[in-house]
């Protein structure tokens, strides 16, 4: 006598149907696994065996085998707990199920006690039980939350499929052969985080600050803010994440597979569509930022949101060096000797930095200290190549008289300035993406190069002197283009269907070459 069930094996290069048979053979009595598993699957047939002993369904001295198929695949991941013990189960009891489970997916972790556990990947595996026409998932109560309330927010449509949620393997055994008994349903809308999202209405914000943080959020343009300590950069774009428009459809779900790749528990505000906000440290290591084979690093981590390195100039130049791929494909490969994976890497990129190594460089409060030798090494730590990438330069500036300003424009501030913010955002977002839609982008950042006349709304000729007279001989043709696209952005942000040329040159203001500071 055999018995079949099927689950899902979970990696980073994709997620594939699996079947999970048992049989009792003639031999020393115990418990043999083969298919090509990895350690986590051959000590989950021993979690599986005293869950099911802890349910009581003792095991005979026979020898058991268990294969997994197909077998030149390698099994990994703690998921197949639950269809291994379902597998012996069926074996046990040596009656037919009321439910078959060939036409169902199964995925858990089971403790000793017959407990069921969330695991990673629900979401890669749920889109998988879909593609393959099954009749249902089940999975731990957490995971069928999460799958529900991703079907509930329209992402992936289950007409056809019902997602099960259990808290023990007895309650899973008990359906399965008897088809009456109702499972134990978690709540349909997770709670929310106690965790409060930085936003703009704790920050006093000047004019051109105001206008840089609107631009950066409806163009999705890469920005380095530079500027001495104590004048805002950490904090604007530590608060950038509460303007930004909500992901697409397609990154949203893109965004849901990675981090179901990377953890059991997805975070709420992931769940609802809000982009992510990522801030490595300045000494994490290129597999921490970049990712692996089998883990997504935080730039996938950050993909459709913010990925904020602050004080850029003290991270690995190999490190930002390795950012240049990524920013202009979206994608990540990451290659080993035997595997090779494409992680999503659609970020915001925002960078802070000082203007020299006492940071006092430029300011009104201080003056510098350094060595011209030293500040011109400390400026080159950041390449040309990875510059030529920033669609904006900001100079932030520190009066000295910044703190009285402070306390004057307090009593003038406006509690719901994030609200009028994002409001702003998402308005000049919408002109921009029905103006998109005929160049198949979805943001000005993104505007191809031989478009860029039609995008404005100008003439060949306009543009040609625009760029004749505009842009000094020192910006690369990358940088004419980027400019270009803010200014495109600019035009959006004052509902000017035609970009005008007031609008390049403030473009330009936001093209900050710190070489100035020096008189060079």
């Amino acid at each position: 006598m055999s018995t079949t069930t099927r689950s899902s094996n979970f990696d980073t290069s994709g997620c594939s149907l699996l079947e999970i048979e048992s049989t009792f053979t003639r031999g020393f009595a115990g418990i043999q696994m083969v298919g090509n598993p990895s350690e986590t699957c051959r000590e989950g047939k021993d979690r599986a065996k005293a869950a099911l002993e802890f349910c009581g369904l003792p095991f005979p001295q026979k020898r058991l085998l268990i294969s997994l198929t197909p077998g030149d695949i390698k099994k990994d991941g703690s998921q197949l707990d639950l269809p291994i013990a379902i597998s012996l189960a069926l074996l046990l009891k040596k009656q037919p199920p009321a439910i078959n489970p060939k036409n169902w997916l199964f995925a858990s972790e089971v403790s000793i006690t017959g407990a069921l556990k969330p695991v990673k990947g629900c979401i890669p595996m749920a889109i998988s039980a879909i593609t393959a026409n099954l009749e249902g998932i089940v999975l731990a109560s957490e995971n069928a939350q999460e799958v529900e309330n991703i079907h509930k927010f329209g992402l992936i449509h289950l007409p056809k499929m019902t997602i099960l949620g259990f808290h023990q393997l007895i309650d899973v055994i008990n359906w399965l052969f008897t088809g009456t008994h109702q499972p134990t349903k978690a709540p349909s809308v997770p709670q929310m985080s106690n965790s409060k999202t930085l936003d703009f209405d704790d920050m006093i914000l000047s004019s051109q600050q105001k206008r840089l943080a609107l631009c950066i959020a409806s163009g999705f343009h890469n920005t380095i803010l530079r500027g001495s300590p104590g004048s805002g950069k950490s904090m604007l774009a530590q608060r950038m994440g509460s303007i930004l428009p909500q992901m697409t459809k397609k990154q949203h779900i893109e965004a849901l597979q990675i981090y179901s790749s990377n953890m059991s528990h997805l975070p709420y505000q992931l769940l609802k569509g809000q982009p992510p906000f990522r801030s490595p440290h300045h000494q994490s290591s290129p597999a921490a930022v970049l990712g692996t084979p089998d883990f997504p690093g935080e730039l996938s981590l950050a993909h459709g949101g913010i990925l904020f390195l602050d004080e850029v100039t003290e991270f690995r130049r190999d490190l930002l060096e390795s950012l240049r791929e990524p920013l202009e494909t979206a994608t990540i490969q990451v290659s080993r000797a035997k595997k090779k994976v494409t992680w999503h890497a659609d970020v915001l990129l925002i960078v802070a930095c000082n203007n020299c190594p006492c940071g006092w460089l430029g300011s009104e409060k201080k003056l510098c200290s350094c060595p011209q030798n030293q500040i011109s090494h400390y400026l080159r730590r950041i390449s040309g190549p990875i510059l030529d990438r920033m669609d904006i330069q900001f100079q932030t500036r520190d009066p000295a008289d910044l703190n009285k300003k402070i306390i004057a424009q307090l009593l003038q501030h406006s509690p719901n300035q994030t609200k009028e913010l994002k409001d702003k955002v998402v308005a000049t977002h919408e002109i921009a993406q029905a103006r998109n839609r005929e160049f198949g982008v979805y943001f000005n950042r993104d505007i191809r190069t031989h478009h860029i006349g039609k995008a404005l709304r100008i003439t060949a000729s306009t543009l040609s002197k625009w760029v004749d007279t505009l842009f000094p001989t020192s910006l690369s043709p990358r940088s004419i283009v980027k400019c270009f696209r803010v200014s495109r952005t600019l035009a959006d942000l004052d509902h000017c269907e035609t970009v005008q040329e007031k609008h390049v040159k403030e473009a330009l203001q936001f093209q900050f070459d710190p070489s100035r500071l020096l008189g060079v």
